[in-house]
C-alpha cells in the first residue's frame, strides 16, 4: 500500500481526467476493515499484548510538490520491533542504541549543528526515561557519541566566535566612491522615461464636494438622532457619520443624560439611537474586529445611559441582574487610552449592578413566582391594580 496504487489511493480531477493524488495519504481500509473483517470471520479474538503508538501526523508543505509526513513504513518497523522484543524488554534499549548509531554517523558526515543538537536532546530524553534499568554498557555506548558531538559543536562555536570577533581591515586605497555611488537601473529606463515625459499619465483632478448637511460631531442633544435622522445621515456620509456619532457618544452622552434626568422620554431617545446605530454599523463595519470593538463599546455606553435612566423611572429594575457579564468587554481590541477608560467605567457599572441585584430570578423569566418582575411590578403599580379591578368588575357585570 505504500508503493502500489490501489483504489484506496485518493484521486483528483485534472485536465478532464481522474488521476491519483500522490500528495494525500492512502486510506488504510484494506488493513483496518478488510483484513480485520476476514480475521473476525475465520477466527476469534486473541488475548495479546497490544502496542499503542502516538504518531504526530502533521505534514510540512512549503514550496514543495509533495508534503513531508511521517513514514508509515517507519511506524510498521517500530511496531514490529516492539512486538518482537517485548519478551526480553529490549525495545527501548535497542531504539536508544539505534538512535545513538545514527548520531555517530551524522557526526562523521558533518551534519549541521542544529540537527546534531536536536538529535542529542532526543537521545538524552530517551536515556532519562529508561535510566533506572539501563545497563552500564548501553550508558557508555551513548556517552561516547555525546562527547564527540559536544566536542564538534564546541569547536564550531569557537570558530564562529573567532571569525565574528575579527574586525575587517581598513583599506581606504581600495575604495571607489564613484563606482559605489552609481546606481544602475537597467530595467527601469522605459518606465522612468514615461513617468518623466511632460503631460503623460497625469491623474485627473476630481473636485471634492462635501456632503450636504451638518456634521454630527458637535451634536449635544440626542433627540436630534430620533425619527431615523441618524440612519439618514449615515446613508449620506457613511463612515464619517458613524465616526461623528461615536465621537458624540464619547464626549456628550454623559452631559445630555445629566441634563435630561427625570425626562420620561430619554430612554426612548437612547433606544432609538441604539437601534439605528446597530443597523448601520453592522452593515458598514462587516467583520473588521477593531471597528466592531468600537461599535460594541459605543453600544455599551448607550446601554449604561439607558439602564440608568430606566432605573430612575422604575427603581424595581435595580433589584434584578442586568444579564450582561461584567467581563463582557475584555476581548475587545481597544488601542486608545480613552477607550480603555470607558471600558473600565462600564465594567465598574456592571459590577455594581450585579452586587445590587438581590433577586436570583431572571428579569426575562416567564415563571409566575413571588420574585418575578411582572408580579412585583404589578403589586407596586396603583394604575395597574386599578385597571385590574376595572377588568374584573366589567367581567362580572357581563
Amino acid at each position: 500500500m505504500d508503493v502500489d496504487p490501489l483504489d484506496s489511493t485518493p484521486t483528483a480531477f485534472k485536465a478532464g481526467s481522474v488521476v491519483y493524488e500522490v500528495r494525500e495519504s492512502i486510506h488504510p481500509k484494506y488493513i483496518s476493515e478488510l483484513l480485520v473483517g476476514i480475521l473476525r470471520g475465520y477466527g476469534q479474538p486473541a488475548v495479546v499484548d497490544r502496542v499503542t503508538k502516538r504518531i504526530g501526523d502533521e505534514i510540512l508543505w512549503d514550496n514543495a510538490y509533495k508534503p513531508w509526513r511521517r513514514s508509515p513504513l517507519w511506524l510498521i518497523l517500530r511496531v514490529t520491533l516492539q512486538s518482537s522484543l517485548i519478551v526480553s524488554n529490549l525495545y527501548k534499549p535497542f531504539m536508544l542504541f539505534f538512535h545513538t548509531h545514527l548520531l555517530r554517523c551524522c557526526v562523521h558526515r558533518d551534519f549541521p549543528s542544529e540537527l546534531l543538537h536536536a538529535m542529542r536532546a532526543k537521545i538524552a530524553r530517551r536515556l532519562a526515561k529508561i535510566d533506572p534499568s539501563v545497563s552500564r554498557h548501553v550508558y557508555e555506548l551513548v556517552h561516547k557519541p555525546f562527547e564527540k558531538t559536544e566536542a564538534l559543536l564546541s569547536k564550531r562555536w569557537t570558530a564562529f566566535q573567532a571569525k565574528g570577533s575579527t574586525s575587517p581591515t581598513w583599506q581606504p586605497d581600495r575604495l571607489n566612491f564613484s563606482a559605489d555611488a552609481e546606481v544602475s537601473l537597467q530595467n527601469s529606463n522605459s518606465y522612468l522615461a514615461t513617468m518623466l515625459r511632460t503631460g503623460s499619465n497625469r491623474s485627473s483632478q476630481v473636485q471634492y464636494t462635501p456632503p450636504d448637511g451638518a456634521r454630527l460631531n458637535s451634536v449635544s442633544d440626542f433627540t436630534q438622532f430620533t425619527d431615523d435622522q441618524l440612519a439618514n445621515a449615515v446613508d449620506k456620509d457613511q463612515c464619517v457619520a458613524l465616526n461623528d456619532f461615536e465621537f458624540t457618544v464619547e464626549n456628550n452622552l454623559k452631559s445630555w443624560v445629566a441634563a435630561t434626568r427625570g425626562d420620561e422620554d430619554a430612554p426612548n431617545v437612547i433606544a432609538s439611537c441604539i437601534q439605528q446605530y446597530v443597523d448601520e454599523a453592522r452593515r458598514l463595519y462587516g467583520d473588521n474586529p477593531e471597528d466592531n470593538s468600537i461599535m460594541i463599546l459605543t453600544i455599551m455606553d448607550l446601554w449604561v445611559a439607558l439602564d440608568a435612566s430606566t432605573i430612575q423611572q422604575c427603581p424595581l429594575l435595580k433589584q434584578y441582574s442586568p444579564e450582561i457579564p461584567s467581563n463582557f468587554l475584555r476581548p475587545l481590541l481597544l488601542h486608545r487610552s480613552s477607550t480603555l477608560e470607558r471600558a473600565s467605567h462600564i465594567e465598574e457599572y456592571l459590577n455594581r449592578r450585579h452586587k445590587e441585584a438581590h433577586n436570583t430570578t431572571s428579569i426575562f423569566s416567564n415563571d409566575i413566582t413571588e420574585s418575578s418582575f411582572a408580579v412585583k411590578y404589578f403589586r407596586a403599580s396603583e394604575d395597574l391594580q386599578r385597571l385590574y379591578d376595572e377588568i374584573i368588575a366589567d367581567a362580572r357585570q357581563r
